[in-house]
């Protein structure tokens, strides 16, 4: 716990006092960060049948690409899994939906996500 870290200094907003922050870890990391936030959510995330009603809210104005997209995850068992993360299956349907295919890894395709 560093009192100087850059992090520590935005969420007690002494560095970009306006700025509003979003932080994401998995479960039980860093169970001493909500004593410095405002608001503290909790996702549980995705289970099969939420990872399907997204897909199809995703893509309502566009219905073929619904099977499109769930054969696509299905066809890839690591971005399938990480469909349960919310914001995960976010980035999935946002790089579907720019005409992409999914890019052999996660990281690289946050980075596409990143680019678009």
């Amino acid at each position: 716990k560093n009192s100087q870290s850059v992090l520590l200094r935005l969420l007690k907003a002494r560095l970009l006092p306006e700025a509003s922050i979003i932080l994401s870890s998995r479960p039980g990391v860093c169970p001493d960060l909500q004593d410095h936030c405002s608001t503290f959510y909790e996702i549980q995330g995705f289970d099969s049948e939420a990872i399907k009603v997204y897909v199809e809210s995703f893509f309502k104005a566009d219905p073929p690409k619904i099977k499109e997209m769930m054969r696509a995850l299905e066809e890839r068992p690591d971005l399938m899994s990480g469909a349960y993360v919310p914001m995960n299956l976010f980035i999935f349907c946002s790089i579907y939906k720019h005409g992409q295919s999914f890019p052999p890894t996660m990281t690289s395709c946050y980075q596409t996500y990143a680019c678009q």
